[in-house]
């Protein structure tokens, strides 16, 4: 039997943007109540914005509060680079492969 603790999968879809950031915050910030890792799935994210990309910075302290962890998967290139250059890419464990994750269908 393996110990492995599995990551719980939030599959973000559309524009992570002004419109979106608010109810995304409060999702993922309640996933990480309830769970220690949560793996944030993006490939169905076509935009982020500046917005989104802070977003992403206050869930990423959120978690660190709450003692959890929040990792990204499925970025688009376009993406990557945006959270490279930006500096935001450091701040999260990026799984390429899904992780061993759970699902949240």
């Amino acid at each position: 039997m393996s110990t492995a603790r599995l990551w719980h999968t939030v599959a973000l879809t559309g524009s992570l943007d002004g419109a979106s950031s608010d109810r995304v915050r409060d999702l993922v910030n309640h996933e990480v109540a309830c769970n220690d890792r949560v793996l944030l799935n993006l490939s169905e994210v076509d935009y982020i914005s500046s917005a989104g990309l802070r977003t992403l910075l206050v869930i990423h302290r959120e978690a660190q509060r709450a003692g959890s962890e929040v990792a990204l998967t499925g970025m688009s290139a376009e993406i990557s680079h945006i959270m490279s250059i930006t500096g935001f890419l450091g701040l999260f464990t990026v799984i390429e492969d899904g992780g061993g994750a759970d699902r949240d269908d």
